[in-house]
C-alpha cells in the first residue's frame, strides 16, 4: 500500500494442473481420476497460494475467451463423493489407511514437480494432504525441469502424475493435448482418449462459423470437466 501506486488486476491465460497418466492403471479409470479431482480443495488452494485471486478451472480454455463455457461449473471439493467413486473402482481401505485394489496394490502415485520451485513443492504438499484424506498416497519427486520434460514427453512416459503450470494458447489448438490421434505426440502428456472428444475436436476444426463452433467448444469443456 504505497501512496500513488494503484494495483490493477488483469485476467491471465496461465493455469496450473495435474496431468494424471491415463496410460497406466488405476489412472486409466475415469472414476479414479474424477475422485482425485474431487478430493482436492482447489478453492482453498487459491486462497492459500493466490490470495483468493483466480478461479478453479474447467479446462484449458481461459475465462474471457470467446469459446469459454461460462455456465459449466468446475467439479467441487467433495471428499465423500471421491471415496464413493474409489470404492466403485474397487479401491478399498479403512479410514486413515491407503486404499488397495483387489490384488493388494496400493493407491499410491509419484507426483513429479519442477525442482527448485518452492511454490510447486508447497502446492504439491497441500495436494498430498488432501488426497491422503481419501486414502490415496502421493510421493512427491522434484525433478530438474529439462529432465521432467523428457520424462513426460518421451516415448516411455514412465510417470504417474506431473504438476505443471502453462499459458493457454489463445488459438486454442487442443488437438495435440486431447485427440487420440496425438497419443504418441509430445503434448499428449496424460494419454487422454475419448471418442466423443475426438469428434468434437474434429468438428471444431472443420466449422468456420464461430457461433456454430462455440456449441462444440462448450460441449467439449463439459465433457473434459466431468
Amino acid at each position: 500500500n504505497r501512496p500513488g501506486i494503484r494495483g490493477i488486476e488483469k485476467p491471465s491465460f496461465r493455469y496450473s494442473f495435474i496431468g494424471w497418466n491415463g496410460r497406466r492403471p488405476p489412472l486409466d479409470d475415469p472414476r479414479v481420476r474424477r475422485a482425485l479431482t474431487l478430493a482436492i480443495d482447489r478453492d482453498e488452494i487459491l486462497r492459500a497460494f493466490r490470495g483468493g485471486h483466480g478461479r478453479s478451472a474447467i479446462g484449458p480454455v481461459p475465462p474471457g475467451h470467446w469459446a469459454f463455457a461460462e455456465r459449466v461449473r468446475p467439479l467441487p471439493n467433495d471428499p465423500q463423493r471421491a471415496r464413493r467413486l474409489l470404492e466403485e473402482a474397487g479401491l478399498r481401505g479403512a479410514t486413515g489407511e491407503t486404499r488397495r485394489d483387489p490384488a493388494g496394490r496400493a493407491l499410491s502415485f509419484q507426483l513429479l514437480v519442477p525442482a527448485g520451485n518452492d511454490q510447486s513443492r508447497d502446492l504439491a504438499q497441500r495436494i498430498q494432504a488432501d488426497l491422503a484424506a481419501v486414502g490415496a498416497e502421493i510421493r512427491i519427486r522434484p525433478v530438474d525441469f529439462g529432465a521432467l520434460v523428457q520424462i513426460i514427453t518421451g516415448p516411455e512416459r514412465d510417470f504417474d502424475a506431473v504438476l505443471l503450470a502453462l499459458d493457454a494458447d489463445p488459438r486454442l489448438d487442443l488437438r495435440a493435448l486431447f485427440h487420440s490421434d496425438a497419443l504418441d505426440g509430445p503434448f499428449q502428456v496424460a494419454g487422454y482418449r475419448d471418442a466423443g472428444v475426438d469428434s468434437l475436436l474434429d468438428a471444431i476444426e472443420t466449422t468456420p462459423d464461430r457461433a456454430a463452433a462455440r456449441t462444440a467448444w462448450v460441449e467439449l469443456q463439459r465433457v473434459l470437466n466431468r
